[in-house]
């Protein structure tokens, strides 16, 4: 029972970092097209949200797979 958790936690993980690595790219590419200036253009507006959300669930991802991190540890320690 417990590998099974335990290969589902990791294969979760792999996931998880394989989005969080898209949404770096995401991010990158939207630092290139210039998104940090504070009063884009309206063709520009589209790109700073989608950066901003694309930071937001980046952070998500890192606390998401701390925490699938310490779920595996703990069935480690068992």
């Amino acid at each position: 029972m417990e590998n099974k958790i335990q290969k589902r936690i990791l294969d979760e993980i792999a996931e998880a970092k394989k989005i969080r690595e898209g949404l770096l790219e995401i991010v990158a590419d939207a630092e290139k097209i210039g998104y940090a200036t504070q009063f884009a253009l309206e063709t520009e507006e589209e790109t700073v949200r989608s950066s901003f959300q694309a930071g937001y669930q980046l952070g998500v991802q890192d606390g998401y797979i701390e925490c699938l991190q310490k779920m595996y540890m703990m069935f480690e320690e068992e």
